[in-house]
């Protein structure tokens, strides 16, 4: 009997569990444990490209692309729902705006307006 009850609280616990992120996820709530961003829970709401500022985090979808399926193969992107890609969105902090000067030259860090970004040298094993 005590089996029975543990195994019915641990199904109830885990559809709980399971809820609360479904519904946290549709509300804009995200969990972030990557490096892209500080660590911790974040709001995620929409706004129009105008409104967007340098400096604030942005949630982003990996477009469908080769480079990003290898990234996703080899562990660096987790699985998730954005459309095409089948990875998580992101949480990126915006570097450039419209009417920046953005460089970007093989083996040398992206710059922004003359000035580097950390970071941003390309990784030797991903071919991009």
């Amino acid at each position: 009997m005590k089996d029975r009850r543990f195994g019915i609280a641990a199904v109830s616990l885990a559809a709980l569990i399971g809820a609360a992120i479904t519904i946290g996820n549709t509300a804009g709530l995200r969990l972030n444990f990557t490096d892209s961003a500080p660590h911790g829970l974040w709001f995620v709401r929409a706004t129009g490209e105008s409104a967007i500022k340098r400096g604030e985090l942005v949630e982003v979808c990996p477009p469908e692309l080769p480079l990003v399926r290898l990234m996703a193969d080899r562990g660096y992107l987790s699985p998730g729902d954005c459309a095409g890609s089948g990875v998580t969105p992101l949480l990126k902090p915006v570097s450039a705006v419209p009417g920046d000067t953005i460089r970007l030259q093989q083996g040398q860090p992206v710059t922004v307006n003359g000035v580097a970004l950390p970071n941003t040298v390309a990784m030797p094993a991903v071919p991009a």
